[in-house]
Formats: structure tokens, C-alpha cells, sequence
């Protein structure tokens, strides 16, 4: 991604050195560190607010999708050290924090685990703990592609993806319609099934061609 920024003009080339100084300083201001959502070969890593971000806007309106997950970190508060100054609230990114009577309550299913409220904690209440149970991250963009299809009922523009036939037009209404149902989208979304799916879509001529798609 940045060779291709760098090589349109988009984008100057900076050394390791100054992307660390940058990095640090993003921190600093409080912003939220966003990798593309994928485990292997990670493109991009970008620096957002909750104010401007795109994706941050979309998860503060529609909640947790295979776009952002949360990371393996929740947000906690030890009720006796706070102060009720409400710097973690006003510091979240997503709302995940509210102030009820004088004291902040974190929204579990919100929280992205980020860490900005345990950063910018004047009395050291807020800290950081491990979730129960991981989310989800996907391996690869295949993967990440497909399951943001299932996220959004739009499986049948995965699969049928060439807008000028007929069939395709007609399959990715029916499929679309179809993933809509819980059982269906379950099924999708349950590992041991789309991890076949999705090694049989690699050996096909269209995603060997597309390239990029799996490490």
C-alpha cells in the first residue's frame, strides 16, 4: 500500500525512525491505532479519531463487524481509585463510556479495547484486562472479504459477481435473500464450514488471477 501511495505521488517515503516518531506521537493525541483487519500480510495501519474516522463512525452507528473488531483487550474501572472526573468518557472513541451518577459504566459490547481511556486515567482507575473470549480476526482478505459479505447479507456479490449476465443478476438475489436467514448466516460464519469454502475459491482461475487475496 505505501509503495503504491509513494509511487502515484499520493505519498512521500519516510524512514522507520520518523513512522516510529509519527506513530508516538499519534498516541500521544489519543488517537486509535487501526490495522486492516486481517492476521497475515497487514497492508495498512492508520491513526483515527472518533470524530472523522469512517469506520469508526460506521461502528459507533452500527456496532461490531468483520470491518473492526475489537481487539483482545476490554476497558475496566476499580470503582475505588475514581475520581468521577469523566476523562475516560469524554477520551472514548466509540461512546463506549458513560457517566452514571458520577461514575463511568463501560459498555462491554461497544468497547473496542483500544486503551485510550486507560491512557489519559489521571488516578490510574481505567486499565486495560483480557476479554473472555477473542474475537474473531480473520487470516487472510479472502476471508476477510467473505465474511464482511455474510456480515452485510451481500454473499451473492461475492460469489456472482459479474454484473452484465442475467444468472448472476438472479443468483445474487436469491443468495443475498438467503443469507439474511440466522441459520443460514451462522452457518456461514462457523469456521469449520467457510474454511472449506474459501480453500476451494483459492484454486479457482478467478481468485488465482485476482492475486493479493491470500498470503
Amino acid at each position: 500500500m505505501a509503495e503504491y501511495l509513494v509511487r502515484h505521488g499520493i505519498a512521500r517515503k519516510i524512514s522507520r525512525a520518523e513512522a516510529k516518531r509519527i506513530l508516538d506521537d499519534c498516541v500521544e493525541r489519543g488517537l486509535v491505532q487501526i490495522a486492516d483487519n486481517k492476521k497475515n500480510q497487514p497492508a495498512i495501519i492508520c491513526n483515527c479519531c472518533g470524530c472523522c474516522c469512517d469506520m469508526l463512525l460506521a461502528y459507533k452507528r452500527l456496532g461490531v463487524s468483520h470491518t473492526i473488531n475489537p481487539s483482545n483487550f476490554i476497558s475496566t474501572i476499580t470503582v475505588e481509585d475514581c475520581n468521577g472526573c469523566g476523562v475516560c468518557e469524554s477520551r472514548c472513541p466509540v461512546d463506549a463510556i458513560a457517566m452514571i451518577n458520577d461514575r463511568p459504566v463501560i459498555n462491554e459490547v461497544i468497547c473496542l479495547g483500544c486503551g485510550v481511556c486507560a491512557r489519559f486515567c489521571p488516578t490510574g482507575a481505567c486499565r486495560m484486562g483480557m476479554r473472555e473470549e477473542k474475537p474473531l480476526v480473520p487470516d487472510t482478505m479472502l476471508e476477510k472479504l467473505f465474511l464482511g459479505s455474510v456480515h452485510q447479507g451481500k454473499t451473492g456479490n461475492f460469489i456472482f459477481d459479474e454484473p452484465g449476465r442475467l444468472t448472476h443478476r438472479l443468483m445474487r438475489e436469491v443468495l443475498n435473500a438467503v443469507v439474511k436467514i440466522p441459520p443460514v448466516r451462522n452457518l456461514l460464519t462457523d469456521r469449520r464450514f467457510y474454511n472449506r469454502f474459501l480453500r476451494y475459491l483459492e484454486k479457482t482461475e478467478k481468485y488465482e488471477k485476482a492475486g493479493g487475496l491470500s498470503p
